[in-house]
């Protein structure tokens, strides 16, 4: 099944939804933006690996809040 682009307001009830940090807002919103992982961590002023870790984590987090209906499903993060 075909992801979908993540939109501003799912990316705000998310943010809600698993209470994230103001820094892995800002990696969602970086990463809405298009921008790389070599230019994220080059302005937000962190190793590959943790923003690596920390994406894997989110990713996580949504597939829970969305198997339990609270997000909608094939959010492209």
């Amino acid at each position: 099944m075909k992801k979908v682009p993540m939109t501003r307001v799912v990316l705000d009830e998310f943010s809600d939804l698993a209470l994230l940090t103001d820094e892995d807002k800002e990696i969602l919103r970086t990463r809405a933006l298009g921008w790389s992982g070599v230019k994220q961590c080059r302005v937000l002023c962190m190793s590959q690996a943790t923003l690596s870790r920390r994406v894997e984590e989110m990713k996580l987090k949504y597939e829970f809040l969305s198997q339990r209906g609270y997000l909608p499903p094939n959010i492209k993060i």
